[in-house]
């Protein structure tokens, strides 16, 4: 069984459900699929309706920035979409390149930096099969030109299983062990339940290449 027909199978046994993440910061919001299939954000506080009502908005609405940029190896970095927005945070950090896997979320600096926007929800059911090939490739072209940011809406799930792909593809880690080690400078870390079976099948397949 090839590496697509295996997280094929394991996405058969994933449930729709919704998933809850908790930011840097304290903030609450869900992601989920409503019974006409379209997908809503609900931040703590407000309604059923979404982040910005009527179900067909996905960003999430901060109410304190998080700031943080998270060095996870030289020339690759990782944050939520605040650090994506400050100029002055990009540079210092001698950001060239910017992976935006957020949804909702604008590439506001297309003159200074190298963007590529995968738009994925944080949902346990969406196949990382059809975008990780080209965002690991952008990764890694980033890093040999520059820096990489890969960031999302909160920096806690799409962001750090892209990532956690890519470190898996190129270096052969551990998926869990690493994630532990990232988690002790941004504990929020969390790779929705869906996404860790995905990537600990990706490890399986680079092991049996390998």
């Amino acid at each position: 069984m090839n590496l697509q027909e295996q997280l094929a199978s394991s996405k058969r046994s994933l449930k729709p459900v919704s998933t809850k993440v908790i930011t840097v910061d304290g903030q609450t919001f869900t992601e989920r699929r409503n019974e006409a299939g379209q997908f809503d954000v609900t931040t703590r506080g407000g309604s059923d309706e979404g982040a910005c009502g009527g179900g067909g908005c996905f960003f999430v609405v901060d109410s304190k920035p998080d700031i943080q940029v998270l060095k996870v190896r030289p020339g690759l970095y990782l944050s939520s979409q605040d650090v994506a927005h400050r100029l002055d945070l990009l540079k210092e950090h001698g950001i060239t390149h910017i992976l935006n896997t957020a949804t909702g979320v604008q590439n506001i600096y297309p003159d200074v930096f190298v963007y590529k926007h995968v738009e994925l929800l944080d949902l346990p059911e969406i196949d990382l099969t059809s975008f990780l090939d080209e965002c690991i490739e952008f990764i890694d072209k980033g890093r040999k030109d520059g820096c990489t940011l890969v960031h999302c809406n909160a920096g806690v799930s799409r962001s750090c299983t892209v990532i956690l792909a890519y470190l898996i593809r190129t270096e052969g880690v551990d998926v869990k062990q690493e994630l532990l080690k990232l988690r002790i400078l941004r504990p929020s870390l969390r790779p929705n339940d869906g996404f860790m079976k995905q990537l600990q099948v990706l490890q399986n397949d680079h092991k049996t290449e390998v």
